[in-house]
């Protein structure tokens, strides 16, 4: 793999009423990606209106620590929290052979299993 910094951008929207308890998820989340070896750091912000636009960023050493992510149970709690969203989420990798979507998930997750 190469040794370029990647990224993981992911931006959905939930109810009002139910953005309290998504971003204090997403904070624990964000404790335990910081944690990880390879993790240069992580972003959550917010965006109220008649609903709540949520932005959460990771961003890592290289694709090898992303992938090893994308595979741990840790980001199943993240996938979950994305079901909340009132509108289908937008998940978006920047990789050093370009920008992928939700493909890149499945391709790697299913890696995995073989």
């Amino acid at each position: 793999m190469t040794s370029s910094a990647v990224k993981m951008t992911l931006r959905f929207f939930v109810p009002l009423g139910e953005s309290r308890p998504i971003t204090d998820a997403l904070h624990r989340i964000m404790v335990i990606a910081r944690a990880q070896v390879g993790c240069i750091g992580c972003s959550l912000t917010t965006d109220a209106g008649r609903q709540v636009g949520v932005r959460y960023v990771e961003e890592w050493a290289n694709e090898e620590y992303l992938r090893r992510e994308l595979q741990s149970e840790r980001f199943c709690n993240l996938a979950a929290l994305m079901e909340s969203a009132t509108e289908p989420p937008e998940i978006e990798f920047t990789l050093p052979s370009g920008t992928r979507g939700i493909e890149y998930v499945h391709e790697v997750r299913t890696v995995s299993r073989l």
